[in-house]
């Protein structure tokens, strides 16, 4: 099913989310997120990490988004034989 075409500002913003999902991705990779934070009141806030499955399928599905040629190109297809 082909969506619509998105507008410039629908574009700003699905760019702007791969690009952060992109970074986060790679700090989890790296090891570079934060895993525990104590603020200036000794208070501490633990991040559990993320689901890196959920993270590459959600990028896939912005990419998909910013460039609908890509995605049916790199969509599974049946295998079919000729006789």
């Amino acid at each position: 099913m082909m969506r619509p075409p998105l507008t410039s500002t629908e574009r700003t913003i699905y760019q702007a989310r791969l690009d952060a999902a992109r970074i986060a991705y790679d700090k989890i990779m790296t090891g570079a997120s934060i895993k525990m934070f104590i603020d200036q009141n000794g208070e501490r806030v633990e991040y559990n990490p993320a689901n890196l499955t959920l993270l590459a399928q959600y990028i896939r599905e912005l990419e998909e988004m910013l460039n609908p040629c890509v995605a049916e190109y790199n969509r599974p297809r049946a295998i079919g034989f000729i006789f």
